[in-house]
């Protein structure tokens, strides 16, 4: 049987959490902003409260607000056969490369506040930066499908403490004693913020104590660890994050490396034409404008059909909005056959572009002789994900092996006086594993 979710959601009337709708909208002083979600996308109902909670936007340019949270979680209406894990989240547009564009942010936690105008706690993160190859993976019980984000060569991760009915336990970055997983090469911060009550230690998976290690450092609450190839050797099984008297407050660190050697070759054919707007846009196999994603071990091979009018390139600098500086150009594994003919060819080859570092990889392509007429890339070399199984309806989130439901997933908009809703939310797909 096919599992189904009933979405729920506070709709800010009554004060609770709790009301079943068909869609999640968020709302502005003077206009609805209505989202539905699906695959294919389905039209919803939650766009009755325009004027329960919003955010002042007048309209003198520069100024700023945010407004309410729109926060929802995801039931078990109908079971799986066996269980399904991997909730993900993804919107279905690009970031629209205009200035008027709002800016939508997405987060999630196992904890419910009501809806504030103020800047959110949860909702950290912007949306447009996922697609669905690198999307948003929602938490059961802060257990969470994780992706690592390899445009990332050191991360900071915020530990907080908390009692959950049976004594004090971690949180990362508001996930409940969220595995961490390191790539090698990479630094890693934990910032323990409330060391004076847990204070943070690092165990082998025997339940040793590391005090002293060249790739670990300890400093007042403050935790770095190098992701080194030493390290790995010295701890192959990985590591665990907990207190020094209590093991099971924390969770586990494991590794993963990159591996190299090119297997296929993808082809890629690129054009210009008018988007629904009139503007010139690439085409990239048939598809407008999207989001292209790099894997390792794969050589791509971009042909550019308009390449004499509208030579395109690979840049490194996400946020170009055209190819025009030398500098920006992204060389490291990337040559370019017959430049600006129709014949040009531009060849990425990602173990070479992988090996150079984040600074010199691909994330976005564009044109030398026109702006915004391309998209982001990322950057993939991989995934953990599927720490959570939901099966069982009204099981709630206590057993993240044996959920009925997904934790709260909070939404917020940040806009301004010239902000305009066509720009603001895009519809999003919400979309999960099943065995």
């Amino acid at each position: 049987m096919s599992a189904s979710f009933l979405i729920y959601k506070y709709i800010g009337k009554d004060g609770i959490f709790g009301n079943p709708v068909s869609s999640i909208g968020l709302k502005r002083v003077d206009q609805v902003v209505p989202a539905v979600y699906g695959n294919p996308v389905m039209p919803g109902d939650d766009a009755s409260d325009a004027n329960t909670y919003c955010v002042f936007r007048p309209d003198e340019p520069g100024c700023e607000g945010y407004s309410f949270e729109s926060i929802f979680k995801l039931k078990l209406a109908t079971p799986p056969s066996n269980q399904l894990s991997n909730v993900r989240i993804w919107p279905s547009a690009i970031m629209p490369c205009d200035p008027e564009a709002g800016s939508i942010f997405i987060g999630h936690s196992v904890c419910f506040s009501r809806p504030t105008n103020t800047k959110s706690n949860h909702a950290l993160f912007p949306l447009y930066d996922y697609n669905r190859e690198n999307p948003f993976y929602v938490t059961v019980n802060g257990n969470a499908g994780q992706g690592v984000n390899c445009k990332v060569t050191s991360q900071q991760y915020q530990l907080t403490v908390k009692d959950v009915g049976f004594g004090n336990i971690f949180f990362v970055d508001g996930s409940r004693q969220m595995p961490l997983l390191m790539v090698e090469g990479n630094t890693y911060t934990l910032v323990n913020n409330q060391e004076s009550l847990l204070p943070l230690t690092i165990f082998d998976m025997s339940g040793n104590i590391i005090s002293s290690h060249p790739n670990i450092t300890y400093n007042s609450g403050v935790v770095v660890i190098n992701a080194t190839a030493e390290l790995f050797d010295s701890f192959p099984a990985g590591l665990i994050y907990a207190t020094a008297n209590n093991i099971h407050v924390g969770s586990t660190i494991s590794w993963t490396s990159v591996t190299w050697g090119t297997t296929e070759i993808v082809n890629l054919t690129v054009d210009v034409r008018p988007d629904p707007m009139g503007k010139l846009v690439y085409y990239v196999n048939d598809v407008r404008q999207p989001i292209l994603t790099f894997q390792q071990n794969v050589i791509y091979q971009i042909r550019n059909l308009s390449g004499a009018t509208f030579p395109l390139r690979l840049v490194s600098n996400p946020h170009a909005n055209i190819a025009c500086a030398e500098c920006d150009i992204a060389t490291q594994g990337v040559t370019v056959y017959d430049g600006a003919t129709s014949n040009e060819l531009i060849v990425l080859n990602t173990d070479q572009m992988f090996m150079s570092g984040p600074p010199n990889w691909a994330w976005a392509y564009q044109a030398v002789t026109g702006e915004c007429m391309g998209n982001l890339s990322y950057v993939r070399n991989t995934c953990l994900v599927g720490n959570y199984n939901i099966n069982t309806v009204g099981a709630g989130i206590a057993n993240p092996m044996r959920a009925g439901e997904t934790d709260f997933i909070y939404l917020q908009l940040h806009v301004n006086g010239k902000t305009r809703p066509e720009f603001v939310l895009p519809d999003i797909i919400i979309e999960w594993d099943e065995s």
